[in-house]
């Protein structure tokens, strides 16, 4: 049996957040952590072990992990899990993305009008 944060009192909630006891996510995604890197989620960490091996491989040149970018208009920004730089100088942007939702669909087309970018979801 597992006991949910929100399921104890405000004096042993703020004991367990201390202790580094954390809420479940909004979309139940666990963070990991691997070779000293955090990842939002497990599919992530498993896109980036699968660009890195294609880096090995030859097969793209490089993988750049949580690429910020602004969103057109206003003050806020995107942040993009990957951008992929194939072999031939070309960037992909790619986004590992359990489910889509319509504020990410949103952001996307925003940054597709303002630059012309398709982010693609892994």
């Amino acid at each position: 049996m597992s006991v949910r944060l929100s399921d104890l009192s405000p004096e042993y909630r703020a004991q367990a957040r201390a202790a580094g006891a954390s809420s479940a996510s909004k979309y139940r995604n666990e963070r990991v952590e691997f070779q000293g890197q955090k990842f939002d989620s497990r599919h992530e960490l498993v896109v980036y072990l699968e660009r890195q091996r294609q880096v090995l491989e030859g097969t793209i040149r490089a993988v750049i992990r949580q690429v910020s970018l602004p969103l057109p208009g206003t003050a806020r920004r995107i942040r993009v899990d990957f951008a992929v730089v194939e072999n031939d100088g070309r960037i992909r942007w790619e986004d590992a993305k359990g489910f889509d939702t319509p504020m990410g669909r949103l952001k996307r087309q925003q940054v597709k009008d303002a630059y012309g970018v398709e982010i693609e979801l892994v």
